[in-house]
Order: structure tokens, then C-alpha cells, then sequence
């Protein structure tokens, strides 16, 4: 079940201060609330509601009150489309048609996420498509609830970039030019990088760095690899290539955090 990177039952914390991830975040409280704030507007997650976080929306999270106990589920918004092509929904997922946290109330939440954690944990036959009709009925509930029937259509132009979004999340273990990237989109990298930034808030390049960094990450939790396996396994130049910029975004080395 590649596009559920994470999924799993949390009984307590205290904050997490503001940060973001390439893969979109979704919370079901079973127990108390939590706060969510982005660009300092709080968004109060009750029990029993479930909030999505897109990908790359910087929050950060509080508890209101003790104890706190919810389901975390990460959803890599690029493999799910390959899973399931839906516009609409991968542009919810990757915070390209959504930039707030949705949320929803879902009718026997605690039996789904325990559905979707079995399946994921021991998969059997059929799991994936099991996984993905609780997962698609999750998400189909959020974009519901925000009224999409009055959203505006999503234009050729934003298809293109979640386009290429897919393509360097696929491909961010190779050596990826943008200048190739753009020729195989029929464009070239200076309109590319214009109408990707305009969408994201970042360029090409910055958003295929942002890959590899996440790639390391699980990587560094996940595997027994040492930092130069990784650092070749996620297309980064060199072993201090990749330190030096694991370093600027998560604040330690990569040694560091593996520890």
C-alpha cells in the first residue's frame, strides 16, 4: 500500500510547532481536540471529526485538553493518483486547489481507520482495493463538505502541474533535468518554472530537492541504509550534498535524525 506511507493510533502530545510535508496529513480525534493553525487562523478538531492537512501547508498542532487520542494517516497525494485518477482529489491532496485544512464528521470513523490500519499492516487479498474504498470514501466525504459543485473547474494549466509534480516525485531518485522535464511536457523550463511557481509557491527544482528530502526521511526511519546509500538512493549528488540540505530544512544532520 505505497500511497499510505503511515497509519497508525496515537495516544498523547503535547505541540508540534510549525512545519509541513510533501505527503497530505489526515487526523481523526477519538478522543479530546486539537488545534490546527495555519497562517494564524486556528482550526479546532473535534472528537469524532476528521481534518485533512494538504501537502505542503505549513501548521502547526496543539492539544486542548488531556488525554488526546487520535488515528494519523499519511496519503502521498502522487501515488494515490496513480491509484485512483481523480483531478479533483489530487489537487485536494496536494494542496493545490485546497490551502486550509477541510474537515468532516464521518459516520462510524473509528471502524474505517481500524479497517484501513489492518489492511495496511496485514494485507491480504484484496487489501489494496479494501484500503482505497475507505480511503476514497474519507476523502469524497471532505470534498462534499467544502461545497465543490460551486468550485471553479481545474484548468489546463494547474493539470500541468500536477503533472509534473507526479512526474518528479516518481523520478526524483534520477538525475532530473527541468530543461528534459519541460521538452517532455511541450513547454519550455522558463514557462514551466513560471506557471509551477505561480501554482505551488516554489520551482521546479526547489519541489524535486523537497522530494529527495522526504525520500531520505522515511528512508532514514524505515531502512538500515547508511547516509551515503541513501543519499545515492534519493538522487542527491553527494553524502554532504544531501546533509548540507537535510540540515536546512529539518535542522539536524541526517546522522542526527536517524538517531
Amino acid at each position: 500500500m505505497n500511497y499510505i506511507e503511515h497509519i497508525e493510533f496515537y495516544n498523547n502530545i503535547s505541540r508540534y510547532h510549525e512545519h509541513s510535508h510533501m505527503s497530505a496529513e489526515m487526523i481523526y480525534v477519538t478522543e479530546g481536540s486539537v488545534t490546527i493553525t495555519v497562517q494564524f487562523h486556528d482550526y479546532i478538531i473535534q472528537k469524532g471529526e476528521v481534518c485533512l492537512i494538504p501537502a505542503g501547508i505549513s501548521h502547526s498542532t496543539h492539544k486542548n485538553n488531556h488525554p488526546y487520542k487520535r488515528w494519523l494517516m499519511f496519503i502521498n497525494p502522487w501515488l494515490f493518483s496513480r491509484r485512483y485518477s481523480s483531478a479533483e482529489l489530487q489537487g485536494m491532496l496536494s494542496g493545490m486547489t485546497y490551502k486550509q485544512p477541510l474537515i468532516t464528521t464521518p459516520p462510524d470513523g473509528d471502524n474505517i481507520f481500524e479497517s484501513i490500519h489492518d489492511e495496511v499492516t496485514n494485507p491480504k487479498f484484496f487489501s489494496d482495493d479494501i484500503s482505497t474504498a475507505r480511503v476514497l470514501y474519507l476523502l469524497s466525504l471532505l470534498a462534499r463538505e467544502q461545497n465543490t459543485e460551486e468550485q471553479a473547474p481545474i484548468s489546463q494549466l494547474l493539470k500541468v502541474v500536477m503533472e509534473v509534480q507526479m512526474y518528479l516525485q516518481e523520478n526524483c531518485s534520477l538525475p532530473v533535468r527541468i530543461s528534459n522535464v519541460a521538452e517532455r511536457f511541450y513547454t519550455n523550463k522558463f514557462y514551466l518554472t513560471h506557471i509551477f511557481k505561480e501554482h505551488t509557491g516554489k520551482s521546479p527544482k526547489q519541489f524535486l530537492i523537497d522530494c529527495r528530502l522526504e525520500k531520505a526521511r522515511l528512508l532514514l526511519i524505515n531502512s538500515r541504509h547508511n547516509i551515503s546509500e541513501i543519499s545515492e538512493q534519493c538522487g542527491f549528488a553527494s553524502p554532504s550534498d544531501m546533509t548540507k540540505r537535510f540540515r536546512e530544512v529539518y535542522g539536524v544532520t541526517p546522522r542526527n535524525y536517524k538517531r
